[in-house]
């Protein structure tokens, strides 16, 4: 009777009568009985069959397998895999005729279970529902000889197969799968955790995997596809009566990235071709890498990304033979890229990768082909963009690429690894081409095309202090050549116009920097010298800040630092300090310490001047090795010009008329470009035409020996010829016939200023009697004897200055001829 329970707060609860309670229990117990009952109706049914039904199990096996299969233990149960009827066996071992040799079974297993369905018992088809498989191994192997177990699998021809009946369920567990063909060099090797496999329908079938690939090999010589990787996932698949296997978008886990797969392979077909589409979104470059061959791989580690991308793969081959063609392409946006050229940053473009670019030959890395295409990224601060990007033979990579960018000049500030540049101001457009190694380039066997424009570019020199402004102009690079083109620079507020050539430049600047010779024609209306002293000054060393010593632009500092410059200078006018010259003609070289002067040519004071010879660095200074040609020189602006040459016997202010020389000298140049005089040695072979001296104090001091009435302060002389040689200070002067509008003599001696001045003078007799023509005046020759003669020795006095006396017994004669 149904009672009604006191309200204590809580839901009210409903209690059955007791009548009710007592046929629901009847009813339980009655099920279990029933259930009982029929459990034990087929066991004892099981065990009535038991026989029968291991030998259709036995049977079935011989049918199916032609080899020599041994089982340790084999029953019948009901509760193993309720409520199929479960046949298992223990320690199942399948061996072919030849296992005796190569003590090599086709398949070890701990345990195999075969449910049976109950139409089984009636002696129905389609007995078997399932095959589980646990713990083993199955390995199948063809030998160098071309041996194979596979037979044992085979069906005999037109045998009925049961190609219409439903194939049974299929399971694995922590099986180990190996199959290997020693003539094709192709392995399979795989630990299977899970596996099973069901056909829903004819030809349809799902799986469902979990397994580790230890070797996927179809090149031996290339490596394994998808090494020590774990692949996992639930897919279905359709078999047709042809033999071929296909399946479209399925998804599958390889190390928990979710890969997607559609294929087709064709097994009834000679060669068992195949064809795999595989696609992966946002997955990293080096994990894209690690699933393919060992040797792809290393080839494909030229470069690394390091933000995921998207990419697709096709792979078309054989199964029975042959390496498979392998077609990937990628898209990626904002990564940072590394290359052995280069690295950039927010790098964004596609690409596409082939083992087969040329149909017919071997699929390897020489026929193997990159593709970048709309590359834009940033590259140490600059924006570079490039249309198409291509690597040929991944053996030895060789790229093929164009590279545009525009920036300011500033960002090649220390991040392009150039040093001796600091760029202020400006603008810069890169336009190249490059064809050549994909590494650090040391053959001469790259091309480079191209330009770099600069607009209104303004640097700073940095090793020689010196500031370039307005610079504009091209860079042309053809075939690794590079020539300047109308490049227009303010140095040091002078305008100078430069083109230039350097062959083989581009190859060199990495291998041979040393070797690169850069000719430069440079233009200018006027030029003072004195402002490029800093040439003499020791170049400021630049400590590097990054060593991107692949860059092209970085390896400026080396060719200007190591090679050879060639320079031809055309100027209208030149300037330094009181020297000034006009048409001005140069060809002159500077190495690494020392400045080839070819030849300079150029009118000054009235005539032609001829220069060659070397300027070579010894520390601080540099020692210059020259030869001069002078002719028809206004020797009054010749000795302003030059100073006076570092003496003060004769000056400009004392001498005219017309001088030829031709001079052999050499001399030391300080820091600042100027003489050292004592350094002086120079032999000096010069003509003076139409001569005249004026207020040379020490001739006017001879007047106190002789010809007092003669004019002293102004003289003519005919022309005279002569040998000096300056060395150590001093002039020496070979016996030299001056005759002029006073008087006629032989000089000859030392001229100098630490107080050994020596100097004789013959004055021949005939000086008696006057020149009346003194517009006529003709040396005799310095030769001549001279006649009769009174001689003059002039030394220092006690006041530093020349004094001559009388040489009555020419003493100065018998102390240079003893």
């Amino acid at each position: 009777m149904e009672r009604i329970m006191p309200y204590t707060g809580m839901a009210n609860t409903v209690v059955l009568k007791r009548s009710k309670r007592k046929r629901l229990l009847k009813a339980i117990a009655i099920i279990c009985g029933v259930f009982i009952f029929l459990f034990i109706a087929l066991s004892v049914v099981i065990q009535i069959k038991k026989d029968e039904i291991l030998s259709s199990i036995n049977k079935e096996i011989s049918e199916k397998i032609k080899g020599k299969v041994q089982i340790g233990k084999m029953d019948v149960s009901l509760l193993r895999h309720f409520p199929s009827i479960s046949v298992y066996m223990e320690n199942v071992s399948v061996g072919d005729s030849m296992v005796q040799y190569h003590h090599q079974p086709i398949l070890q297993m701990k345990e195999i279970t075969v449910d049976i369905k109950w139409a089984a018992l009636f002696n129905a088809k389609d007995k078997v529902k399932r095959i589980t498989a646990t713990e083993g191994k199955v390995v199948i192997f063809t030998d160098t000889s071309g041996y194979s177990n596979k037979y044992i699998f085979k069906n005999e021809p037109g045998k009925n197969n049961n190609s219409g009946s439903i194939m049974p369920d299929i399971v694995l567990e922590k099986v180990e799968f190996l199959m290997y063909d020693l003539i094709k060099e192709k392995k399979q090797h795989h630990r299977i955790t899970h596996f099973e496999l069901s056909e829903n329908s004819a030809g349809s079938f799902e799986a469902d995997m979990d397994i580790q690939v230890l070797a996927m090999i179809f090149n031996v010589n290339k490596g394994s596809f998808l090494k020590n990787k774990n692949i996992k996932g639930k897919f279905s698949f359709n078999k047709n009566e042809e033999g071929i296997f296909s399946f479209k978008n399925i998804r599958l886990n390889i190390q928990k990235h979710p890969f997607y797969l559609t294929g087709k392979f064709l097994t009834k077909k000679d060669g068992q071709p195949f064809e795999l589409k595989v696609s992966a979104d946002k997955i990293l470059y080096n994990e894209i890498r690690n699933l393919l061959p060992e040797k792809v791989s290393a080839s494909l580690a030229i470069a690394d990304a390091d933000l995921p991308m998207n990419v697709k793969t096709e792979i078309f081959g054989t199964l029975k033979s042959g390496r498979p063609l392998v077609n990937v392409s990628w898209d990626a946006q904002n990564t940072n890229l590394k290359t052995p050229l280069q690295n950039f940053d927010s790098a964004s473009f596609s690409g596409t990768y082939t083992n087969e670019l040329t149909k017919g030959l071997p699929r390897n890395d020489p026929n193997s082909r990159i593709v970048i295409s709309n590359f834009k990224a940033i590259w140490k601060g600059m924006p570079v963009e490039s249309k198409k990007m291509e690597i040929l033979d991944l053996k030895n990579p060789i790229l093929t690429c164009d590279i545009f960018s525009n920036f300011p000049l500033s960002k090649l500030n220390g991040s392009a690894g150039i040093q001796s540049f600091n760029f202020l101001k400006g603008n810069c457009a890169i336009q190249i081409g490059y064809s050549g190694p994909l590494v650090n380039n040391n053959n001469e066997n790259s091309i480079v095309n191209g330009s770099v424009h600069f607009d209104d570019g303004q640097m700073l020199y940095v090793p020689r202090n010196v500031l370039v402004q307005n610079f504009n102009g091209d860079i042309l690079i053809k075939n690794s050549d590079v020539s300047l083109r109308q490049l227009k620079i303010k140095l040091l507020d002078q305008q100078i116009n430069i083109d230039g050539n350097a062959k083989n430049l581009i190859s060199m600047m990495n291998t041979d920097p040393g070797n690169a010779v850069i000719d430069f024609l440079i233009t200018t209306t006027s030029l003072d010298l004195k402002k490029f002293t800093y040439f003499f000054e020791s170049r400021k060393a630049v400590k590097a800040k990054n060593k991107s010593i692949n860059s092209l632009l970085s390896q400026i500092d080396d060719v200007l630092e190591k090679g050879k410059l060639n320079i031809r200078l055309l100027a209208n006018s030149i300037h330094y300090k009181n020297f000034d010259a006009s048409d001005v003609q140069a060809d002159f070289s500077l190495l690494t310490d020392k400045y080839i002067v070819r030849e300079i040519k150029m009118k000054h004071a009235g005539g032609d001047m001829f220069v060659n010879g070397d300027l070579s660095s010894t520390g601080k200074n540099f020692k210059a090795a020259l030869e001069f040609n002078m002719k028809n020189m206004q020797v009054t602006r010749l000795f302003n010009s030059f100073d006076n040459f570092g003496q003060d016997a004769i000056t400009s202010k004392n001498l005219e008329g017309k001088l030829s020389v031709k001079a052999n000298t050499t001399l030391m140049l300080n820091d600042k470009g100027s003489i050292v005089p004592s350094s002086i040695n120079s032999k000096i072979n010069f003509l003076l035409q139409n001569g005249l001296l004026q207020n040379f104090e020490p001739v006017k001091k001879m007047q106190k020996f002789v010809f007092k009435n003669r004019n002293f302060d102004t003289i003519r002389f005919a022309d005279i010829q002569n040998i000096l040689e300056i060395r150590q200070n001093k002039i020496f002067i070979n016996r030299m016939e001056i005759r002029s509008s006073v008087l006629a003599m032989y000089v000859q001696g030392i001229y100098a200023n630490d107080g050994s001045t020596d100097l004789s003078i013959q004055l021949p007799l005939s000086n008696l009697v006057k020149n009346k023509n003194q517009l006529n005046l003709i040396n005799l020759g310095n030769q001549k004897s001279g006649g009769s003669s009174v001689y003059l020795r002039g030394r220092p006095g006690q006041d530093g200055n020349i004094e001559f006396k009388l040489d009555l017994f020419n003493r100065y004669k018998k102390k240079v001829d003893p």
